[in-house]
């Protein structure tokens, strides 16, 4: 687990490179970031803390919280809002008392988005994907030459020691940790420069692609 300090420390070799820490996406009140323009000097390094702050607590949250951590696109993982007390409109995974499992963060990011899987990871979690993937579309957005969010997430648990495992008896697909040493050395400087190196080529794709079928090249 990343110490506050460590975590700043990594953050920081990355984020000029990798992150634009002035560029939350208030997915639920978009006129938050027009209050803080006005309100503040120099709004982007306030934008930035915010980003760093909600980050740690995502990260934190999604390292100490029990249970499984479910993952896919928003169409299906929206729909196990109910069962961790999250279907309410102003419930989101920071809220008192509220479950990190599945995401609903009302403050969202890449930067973000990576310290949700490195909590788990760190945490040797085990990850549910609720989105069936029947090939490179499901992970690659070839209308914008990127990864689907749910594409980086299975980049990371490939990276990071995870293998494929099928329950008997059910469709469902789930991510054990089977390297933990990889898991504990998984890192925002490392994802991160990972993901940048990514293009979407053909032998990118079918190492994911065997990957998600058990298949470890």
């Amino acid at each position: 687990m990343y110490s506050r300090m460590e975590f700043e420390h990594d953050l920081m070799r990355s984020a000029r490179a990798n992150y634009n820490l002035g560029e939350l996406q208030f997915m639920q009140n978009p006129r938050e970031r027009e209050v803080y323009e006005r309100l503040t000097v120099g709004a982007n390094a306030t934008l930035a803390r915010l980003s760093s702050d909600i980050a740690w607590r995502v990260y934190q949250k999604s390292f100490q919280q029990g249970g499984d951590m479910f993952m896919g696109r928003l169409a299906q993982t929206r729909q196990l809002y109910w069962v961790f007390d999250l279907d309410g409109q102003n419930r989101y995974n920071l809220s008192p008392g509220g479950a990190i499992n599945v995401q609903k963060l009302k403050d969202w990011s890449i930067l973000i988005n990576d310290c949700w899987v490195l909590g788990a990871v760190h945490a040797h979690k085990r990850f549910v994907l609720e989105t069936d993937i029947n090939g490179a579309n499901g992970f690659w957005d070839a209308n914008n030459n990127r990864y689907f969010v749910t594409g980086r997430e299975l980049v990371g648990l490939e990276m990071f020691g995870y293998q494929m495992e099928k329950t008997p008896g059910t469709n469902m697909t789930t991510f054990v940790c089977d390297y933990q040493g990889m898991a504990d050395r998984a890192s925002l400087t490392r994802y991160s420069n990972k993901m940048n190196g990514l293009n979407g080529g053909m032998v990118e794709k079918m190492r994911l692609l065997n990957w998600l079928k058990g298949i470890r090249i």
